[in-house]
């Protein structure tokens, strides 16, 4: 009975390190952790196109065009971003250099233009993501 035991648990414990051994990263904790990633930020530019909405509409008719056009331009950095968090999970390498791609660009944009608390944190968490991706691309790129 307790060989059998053994037995069942080693079956176990090689198939659990066969499927983390493969090149689909569906399952890699990397993988999900740069997926999440993506949608926090996703959602952090969401909530600040709202909030810069509700700053136009409050009466600040000076900047309402040009707001509503960044504004605009964050709920579709937004989209992008939690899109792509949805597509990671295939391991394509399009996904992962559009991935790639659209993180420099918020990096670029955030850095070049007024920088406060809320520049602070995404930029953080771009950074760390542009990094995940990079030591992690073999995940993306071998499946491919």
């Amino acid at each position: 009975m307790y060989i059998r035991s053994l037995k069942l648990v080693s079956t176990d414990l090689e198939d659990e390190e066969k499927s983390q051994n493969s090149n689909q990263p569906g399952g890699k904790t990397s993988v999900n952790v740069a997926r999440w990633g993506f949608v926090i930020l996703g959602v952090i530019w969401f909530v600040f196109g709202v909030y810069s909405l509700i700053r136009i509409t409050g009466g600040n008719t000076g900047l309402s065009s040009f707001g509503w056009i960044i504004a605009g331009l964050m709920f579709v950095n937004s989209t992008v971003l939690i899109w792509i968090g949805w597509k990671l999970k295939e391991a394509r390498r399009f996904y992962f250099y559009l991935a790639l791609l659209v993180l420099a660009g918020n990096i670029l944009l955030t850095v070049t233009d007024e920088f406060g608390i809320f520049d602070l944190v995404t930029l953080i968490i771009a950074i760390s993501l542009l990094i995940l991706l990079l030591v992690t691309r073999s995940k993306y790129l071998a499946a491919s």
